[in-house]
């Protein structure tokens, strides 16, 4: 099997028998993580130090980074360029400018660095609503219409797809469990633990090329203990695991931060999810999904302060973890033309159309 992670040191499964598929509605999605084997160094050189192992690890196939233009594959990226070994990097165009935003900043990224990026152009609407991306869905079980175009571009490269994905969300248990939580000054408590949730929708970029049999990357930023134990031990994420950032309940707003004290260089950006515009073609396609697949919707939470000293070796124990039944709403309580007013000067400046 292919080296998806370092040693395939992250794994998935049910009932912790791993890389298998679904068979019953009562199997538990579990998920479990290697042990560091060195000592771990900062965030920019873990990073570097798997791009590395991933470069010598390609089975002589050529390292095709998918870019988003996102902070994480911008991080990937970065990361290769570093090693200053050949790539090859992909950026997807969706139909009407859909992404535009996103593409136009992996353009503008890819000439700083003196790289010449390979364009795919995709009808998303199309491909959703045509049934071509049911392909993809059936063969990685995905309930998410919004990952399905990241497949069809590993398809599209011939060598070693390589993906920014894989970071690590982690929130207070109390945020998790209630998902609508409101703190205030009073109620929120300083004892609440942090958990880092793994959601099995993600997995289905995994799933997918190995079904297929093929080498791929989907998750960068968990592809090895140290990379995963140098984001948590960062002064940050210490922080927030330990609530002495009062107010903060997850991580999101803060992981960037947390990038850019690594990587200075990385292009402050407002963050759009390249979905905005087509939610009201996203939503019939996820009910559809949900229909097929809707029991691959699990988590998987394992609390951050005991799987960190696992993962050092501080404890021989990674925890008491769970598999709750949450699904993520996403979107759906997002008014559509709010985001259209928000979005529609922007989407429709000519500067954002000028293609390269």
């Amino acid at each position: 099997m292919f080296q998806y992670t370092a040693d395939n040191h992250f794994k998935f499964g049910y009932d912790k028998t791993w890389f298998t598929d679904r068979t019953s509605e009562k199997n538990k999605w579990s998920v479990e993580y290697g042990r560091c084997n060195r000592t771990v160094q900062s965030f920019r050189l873990e990073c570097i130090s798997a791009a590395s192992r991933i470069y010598d690890q390609r089975e002589g196939l050529s390292v095709d980074v998918l870019f988003s233009g996102g902070s994480d594959s911008e991080i990937v990226l970065r990361s290769f360029k570093e090693l200053k070994v050949p790539i090859k990097v992909h950026i997807m165009r969706y139909d009407n400018y859909v992404n535009a935003h996103d593409w136009s900043y992996a353009y503008v990224i890819c000439q700083s660095l003196n790289i010449k990026p390979i364009f795919h152009d995709l009808d998303l609407i199309d491909f959703w609503e045509s049934g071509k991306c049911m392909e993809y869905a059936d063969l990685s079980k995905c309930v998410s219409p919004q990952l399905l175009p990241h497949m069809w571009l590993m398809d599209k490269v011939d060598g070693l797809p390589v993906m920014g994905s894989g970071e690590l969300y982690t929130a207070r248990l109390d945020i998790n469990s209630k998902r609508k939580f409101q703190f205030t000054e009073k109620n929120y408590s300083t004892l609440v633990p942090w958990v880092l949730y793994e959601r099995e929708k993600i997995a289905s970029w995994y799933r997918f090329p190995i079904k297929r049999g093929r080498p791929a990357v989907p998750g960068f930023l968990q592809y090895s203990p140290e990379l995963m134990v140098s984001f948590l031990d960062d002064e940050v994420s210490r922080k927030l695991h330990s609530n002495k950032s009062i107010g903060k309940l997850s991580n999101k707003s803060s992981k960037f931060n947390i990038y850019k004290s690594h990587w200075p260089e990385l292009v402050d950006k407002k963050k759009w999810s390249g979905f905005e515009t087509v939610l009201n073609h996203d939503r019939p396609m996820r009910q559809k999904l949900r229909s097929l697949y809707g029991d691959h919707e699990f988590e998987y939470w394992s609390e951050v302060d005991q799987l960190f000293k696992y993962m050092t070796h501080e404890s021989e124990n990674m925890g008491e973890n769970f598999s709750p039944n949450i699904t993520n709403p996403g979107m759906w309580g997002i008014k559509i033309e709010d985001i259209q007013k928000d979005t529609g000067n922007y989407l429709t400046n000519q500067s954002m159309k000028a293609g390269p």
